[in-house]
């Protein structure tokens, strides 16, 4: 009910402005073109001058770029030219490079965004990744206890490892809200606690879920009601977690990784894009009709989106709910509101700024007629859609 107060509500804001696109582009300007040796050399250079073509080499190695064909012959020099979409691979690339160097990282991060990577080798990519995550983590216990098999010294351990996360004020945990720094390090270790599935996690629940729904910024969907409508968020917060420990822990999911098919996974990337793209356009588009941020509590999933982890953690988790059929269904409710209400709007306002700015004048010139306070939701909503944001 609430996207649909949203999605309904900019709709209304938008009222007769006709939206329209360039034919040979998408809404983000991208070609479809096949690419030249030389050019894709040239726009890597232009974005990251330190690139060279043996760095186009290294890439193509790794399977993080398609592979050239010989198109003809320029005198005695071939000529070569990449698949249509190759410069967008290389721009998506070099903009998760700012991320990660990490190649099993990278590789994960092009599939999701539906680039052309082998599904077999992002799925052994995304174990890897996995792995990692978890002998990372093991090996930060470890440097904080000599008893790292012992449940209650593994649990200081972790309370320890969260309060220097939560301390942390850039390259960490974004902060969504005010949060007292004993309540948001409760908040952390939670999360540490359920993604490793830790036995003294399940006792702290009840009492800590509260604080990591604060962390995450979600609680504001518990008792924010735009236009009457019911809060999207309710029930006990220890319970909703309880069901995430059940799946979303980080050895569950490497199993479910390494169980699922090409088909699944594959199926599972298609859904986690539309699910989190609607709820970041969602969330969007309820900050600029409230004018605040993370008015709806859906924060977390904009930053999330930009974060190269999304594909190795969301991919798996859902091909799990996949396979549990009442999980499954409230999943196809969502995304159905989602793609009925959030995306065409997003979309919608995308394609308003992709015009050329004379013709998107042209298209918004009644604007000054609308009541002050109209203008300045509308100009808000453009706003949230043209900001550039690092992804």
């Amino acid at each position: 009910m609430t996207c649909v107060y949203w999605a309904e509500t900019a709709d209304r804001m938008l009222g007769g402005v006709r939206v329209g696109v360039q034919d040979n582009q998408d809404a983000s300007g991208s070609t479809l073109d096949k690419v030249r040796a030389r050019d894709l050399l040239e726009l890597a250079r232009s974005l990251d001058p330190s690139v060279t073509e043996r760095t186009l080499e290294y890439w193509r190695a790794q399977g993080l770029l398609p592979r050239p064909e010989r198109i003809g012959q320029e005198g005695k020099r071939p000529v070569w030219s990449y698949p249509p979409g190759t410069g967008d691979q290389l721009t998506s690339l070099l903009q998760w490079r700012r991320k990660t160097k990490d190649p099993n990282m990278l590789r994960a991060a092009l599939w999701y965004d539906g680039f052309p990577v082998d599904t077999d080798r992002v799925r052994q990519s995304m174990a890897v990744s996995l792995q990692g995550l978890i002998e990372l983590f093991d090996k930060e216990v470890a440097k904080r206890t000599d008893r790292p098999n012992d449940p209650g010294a593994r649990w200081q351990a972790i309370q320890a490892i969260a309060r220097t996360v939560a301390s942390k004020r850039t390259k960490g945990i974004p902060r969504l809200g005010r949060q007292a720094l004993s309540e948001r390090s409760a908040g952390v270790a939670l999360t540490f606690g359920l993604m490793t599935n830790e036995p003294l996690a399940l006792q702290h629940l009840e009492a800590d879920a509260p604080a990591l729904e604060r962390l995450m910024g979600v609680d504001r969907g518990r008792r924010f009601k735009p236009g009457g409508a019911a809060p999207w968020l309710d029930g006990p917060p220890e319970k909703g977690l309880a069901s995430f420990a059940e799946l979303g822990g980080v050895a569950r999911l490497l199993k479910v990784l390494k169980e699922a098919s090409d088909a699944e996974l594959e199926l599972a990337r298609s859904l986690a894009r539309t699910l989190i793209g609607g709820i970041s356009a969602l969330s969007r588009i309820a900050d600029a009709i409230a004018g605040r941020d993370n008015a709806a509590g859906f924060a977390w999933v904009c930053f999330t989106a930009n974060e190269p982890s999304t594909a190795v953690l969301v991919v798996p988790l859902l091909v799990a709910i996949l396979r549990t059929s009442e999980l499954a269904s409230g999943l196809d409710q969502v995304l159905t509101s989602l793609q009925a209400n959030a995306l065409p709007v997003e979309q919608r306002v995308k394609e308003l700024l992709a015009l050329p700015e004379a013709e998107r004048a042209e298209r918004l010139k009644n604007l000054p007629e609308l009541p002050f306070a109209e203008q300045l939701r509308i100009r808000r909503l453009l706003t949230q859609f043209s900001d550039k944001p690092e992804r």
